[in-house]
């Protein structure tokens, strides 16, 4: 373990907030084509898998046969995807069109309720890295398991009890928030303030960068 640095770096910056979209203009017909049940409009974070790559997206939609997403560079039509969300347990899909960042995914299966008894949450992205972790004053090396909207799990136990609060520092982003959990020598920090899913995806776009 080291001292603690004179100088940590910025905490990551929320994103700006966009304009909403303009209503449609009096007398303009909205014909919608679809046979089956409407979809669920919705806006909640998803985690899309691609050959095995993890890729942040927003579930706009959702229906029992498929799913419609928004992200930066969707996959071409015709891509196998496994698509999972807080409302939608893991499943696997096929891209039937792909246009100006949004995608319609239909499901090999028809979507299937969470259980009741299962709570609800983000999904986890996978993360192999190490990481810096101020605890009381002090820098330790800890290695990353996974991260989501509200926290990261630690492959290894942090020896401070629940609720300390620390710092994350990984590369330029700097990530305060408490220990929540430990167990199986590991160790869980809850964010002080969930991330947004832009600074998801680029805290994933920077993990995903060759070690220097």
């Amino acid at each position: 373990m080291s001292a603690l640095p004179a100088m940590l770096p910025a905490v990551i910056a929320a994103p700006p907030v966009q304009a909403p979209l303009p209503a449609p203009a009096a007398g303009d017909i909205v014909h919608d084509r679809r046979s089956g049940p409407r979809a669920r409009t919705h806006f909640a974070i998803g985690k899309l898998t691609v050959d095995g790559c993890e890729h942040v997206c927003i579930v706009r939609n959702q229906s029992a046969q498929g799913v419609g997403i928004e992200m930066d560079c969707p996959p071409a039509a015709g891509t196998r995807v496994g698509i999972e969300a807080r409302s939608l347990l893991a499943a696997d899909a096929t891209v039937i069109w792909s246009h100006d960042g949004m995608a319609g995914l239909r499901l090999d299966a028809p979507l299937v309720p969470p259980p009741a008894d299962l709570r609800p949450r983000s999904p986890r992205f996978a993360v192999a890295r190490s990481a810096s972790l101020i605890v009381e004053d002090r820098v330790r090396d800890v290695p990353l398991r996974d991260i989501s909207l509200g926290g990261v799990r630690l492959g290894g136990h942090v020896p401070s009890g629940m609720g300390t609060l620390v710092v994350l520092l990984l590369g330029p982003y700097s990530l305060p928030g408490r220990i929540c959990w430990h167990a199986a020598g590991m160790s869980g920090v809850r964010f002080t303030r969930p991330l947004a899913a832009s600074e998801l995806a680029a805290i994933l776009a920077w993990v995903d960068r060759p070690s220097p």
